[in-house]
């Protein structure tokens, strides 16, 4: 209503405004308002005012289905479609965005990155249905382990990336060993025991592409040593 407010304090020409009304169906309606004073006493004080009103709700109606079906469309686009996670895109993006937030707030923030053991051989034996009911249920696991302010996507077929925000190597080395071993003691389809290995590394600054390579490291030297551990 600015607009209407400065109209009549003779700051604009016109006004133009758009507002809701709840009417007496329960219903919210959306009108457009335009017009103008069309006379004002000796003290500028309005005396006229010529106007037209129009019902735009069914526009307006619209424009909240398109918004909505654009925020929807812009979610599945990061999304991994099997099992709810970030997609690549999607981990990638929030971890650009969450450690230039770390690096300007000057907090910690670490990331983890993890692998199925064996996964090729769960798909080899039992299908590769079976091994998308595990990676669904791997990542359901992990979300119900992490905290709010983390993060976890899809990186590439059995890998995962999570960020942890506002969290040192040590936090970070806690919560994801309470993934691991929450998910060795899973029962999955067809009582198939599962294990998981993992490389944190602590963000220093600088790359993102080194923060990844130095959590890889990690991951494999846990495979390396005998998987199922978090290095």
């Amino acid at each position: 209503m600015q607009n209407m407010i400065d109209h009549l304090k003779g700051v604009t020409h016109v006004y133009e405004v758009e507002y809701r009304i709840l009417a007496s169906d329960g219903q919210y309606k959306w009108y457009y308002d335009r017009g103008s004073i069309t006379k004002r006493d000796e003290s500028g004080k309005p005396l006229l005012l010529a106007g037209i009103v129009f019902d735009i709700t069914d526009k307006k109606l619209q424009e909240l289905n398109i918004a909505e079906e654009k925020a929807t469309l812009e979610i599945k686009a990061i999304t991994d479609e099997l099992t709810g996670a970030l997609n690549h895109r999607g981990i990638i993006e929030q971890l650009n965005e969450s450690t230039k937030k770390a690096s300007e707030l000057n907090q910690p923030i670490s990331v983890l990155m993890l692998d199925i053991d064996d996964f090729k051989l769960v798909n080899d034996t039992y299908g590769h249905l079976t091994g998308d009911s595990v990676l669904k249920d791997i990542v359901a696991i992990a979300k119900e382990n992490l905290r709010q302010t983390d993060f976890i996507g899809r990186y590439g077929g059995e890998e995962f990336l999570v960020i942890f925000t506002e969290a040192t190597k040590p936090v970070s080395l806690e919560i994801a060993n309470r993934i691991r071993k929450a998910i060795e003691q899973h029962q999955f389809t067809k009582d198939i025991k599962v294990t998981i290995s993992g490389g944190v590394y602590e963000y220093p600054g600088g790359s993102l592409y080194d923060l990844i390579h130095q959590a890889d490291i990690n991951l494999y030297a846990a495979k390396r040593t005998g998987k199922n551990k978090i290095l």
